[in-house]
């Protein structure tokens, strides 16, 4: 005897019912059951699809770039826009209201670089500063859009981080290690190199570059003929290598060539060169030595480099010739930074953007651009539409497949009735009868589901969201995820299909079995 069955049920016959049963709940050839696993695998894929969109919206919702707010400071604001960022960076409680995580003051402008192997080219390109407390920074500098290189480490960073379409329009190798100046040195053109910090996609603002503030205002001490790029603030021929593990070679090297006697007709002496760690390039500077230079000393140090780049003895190292940048403290200077041109505003939420637009205004009487509030409130908009449509088709799913499975066994069961009357007549009790129904359907569902389920995950999976994307001609990012099944609202779905479906089917049935086996055998 069976123990599970709730009744004195002999094994075989319960046996032989399931079968029958299940060959009419099947249909011919199995087609209710080939038709709801196509049901249930739509759904499944929809759910995923649905799943993946929102995720992808989520992840872009957090995306700085999207929650960043420009801020274009004119002349007359300019006077108090660090006080404005200052105060309000101070106020905890607007930061709340407003969801902001703080603003950052930052310059735009162009320098002089100099084409590679063409130092008698040079091009205006305009770049950005970029505090480290912006969010912005770790999103540039980090994930797919870092090509190579680091961060900014410290507010007085020397270097610079450029995009890589940006090296290409100059001709450098995307590996290059410094990348030229161009500096004005007593009227001639020279290239002035600055050490590459990272190289990446994208940077906001379409710049090709950005800086620190530190660095800004560096250069704009070197416009102002205050010289922290003057070539004369070098006192020794200066070499890099970024060769960690041949530097000391290098440097032997170097000094044998020197002492050589090939430079006796120059009339001056070469002390032995010294070797640093150059932290900020990850790499090591030769310092070479000149005692009683009586030219400029600009000139021989460039032409001693030039001879060591093309003495064979020193062809198998690779170095280059730096210059010496005068930098100064922040105290240095009776106004600290220079007036910010630019604000960024760095949201954590984007539902107050709007709201915060008219306070600052009133604030600071500058306006944020209303195209930037528009799309930062398309993207919310978007995000809670995608939310209610992912509500709607599971919902719709439930029902659409709640109805299919419902009408199937309520044709069946009125098909049968004069068969359950004859059960019942001969003893069957009702609990049984339930019993034996709801194991068969709980088997149908959960089989067609499981298939359904393996059979969504591999299409999701392996590429079906991208080969819809190439035939809609949509572009997809290459590491974008838009397919995802496992998630809470699978397990919502599938709970309210079981629970829809065994609801429906226990009405069904109960209307049945509550009739008494006469009026089921003769249709009463």
């Amino acid at each position: 005897m069976d123990k599970r069955l709730p009744s004195k049920i002999h094994p075989d016959f319960h046996n032989l019912f399931i079968r029958n049963e299940s060959k009419v709940l099947l249909g011919y050839k199995y087609v209710n059951f080939w038709i709801l696993i196509s049901m249930l695998s739509i759904t499944f894929l929809a759910i995923g699809f649905s799943n993946g969109s929102l995720d992808y919206l989520e992840e872009k919702m957090k995306d700085p770039f999207v929650k960043s707010v420009k801020v274009v400071v004119p002349t007359f604001g300019a006077d108090r826009i660090s006080n404005v960022i200052y105060e309000l960076n101070q106020d905890s409680l607007l930061m709340a209201e407003y969801r902001f995580k703080n603003l950052t003051g930052y310059y735009q402008y162009p320098l002089q670089f100099v084409k590679y192997n063409h130092p008698e080219d040079s091009y205006e390109y305009y770049g950005r500063s970029i505090d480290l407390a912006n969010p912005l920074l770790d999103k540039i500098s980090a994930g797919e859009n870092l090509i190579t290189g680091r961060t900014f480490l410290e507010e007085e960073d020397i270097g610079i981080i450029v995009t890589e379409l940006f090296l290409e329009k100059l001709g450098y190798p995307e590996d290059e290690l410094f990348i030229n100046l161009s500096v004005d040195y007593y009227g001639e053109i020279k290239a002035f190199p600055m050490p590459v910090i990272a190289v990446v996609k994208d940077l906001p603002d379409n710049a090709n570059f950005i800086t620190t503030p530190y660095f800004y205002n560096l250069i704009q001490k070197d416009i102002k003929n205050e010289g922290p790029l003057d070539f004369d603030n070098t006192e020794n021929l200066i070499i890099y290598t970024s060769d960690t593990v041949k530097a000391y070679d290098l440097k032997m090297a170097i000094e044998n060539y020197l002492g050589s006697g090939s430079f006796e007709s120059l009339g001056f002496f070469v002390s032995s060169p010294g070797v640093s760690y150059l932290s900020i390039s990850k790499g090591y500077e030769i310092l070479v030595n000149f005692r009683e230079i009586d030219d400029d000393k600009i000139v021989l140090f460039d032409s001693v480099f030039n001879n060591l780049r093309s003495a064979a003895e020193l062809s198998d190292f690779d170095f280059y010739q730096l210059y010496n940048i005068k930098t100064y403290s922040i105290s240095d200077r009776e106004d600290g930074y220079g007036a910010f041109d630019r604000v960024s505003v760095n949201f954590y939420e984007l539902d107050k953007v709007r709201e915060f637009r008219s306070f600052f205004l009133k604030l600071s009487e500058l306006d944020i651009d209303m195209g930037q509030i528009e799309s930062r409130d398309n993207y919310n908009l978007v995000t809670n539409l995608t939310r209610i449509l992912s509500v709607v088709l599971i919902g719709f799913s439930v029902l659409s497949i709640s109805l299919f499975l419902s009408n199937i066994f309520k044709r069946h069961l009125e098909k049968i009735k004069m068969n359950i009357g004859t059960f019942k007549a001969f003893g069957i009790d009702n609990k049984t009868l339930q019993f034996i129904y709801f194991k068969l359907v709980g088997y149908f569902i959960l089989f067609a589901m499981l298939i359904s389920f393996v059979l969504a995950t591999a299409i999701g999976y392996f590429g079906f969201v991208r080969m819809l994307f190439s035939i809609l001609a949509i572009k997809n990012e290459s590491n974008g995820v838009y397919f995802q099944i496992f998630d809470i609202w699978t397990f919502i779905s599938v709970t309210s299909i079981l629970i829809v479906c065994f609801f429906v089917l226990y009405c069904i049935i109960n209307r049945i079995l509550v009739k008494t086996p006469g009026d089921l055998i003769y249709d009463r």
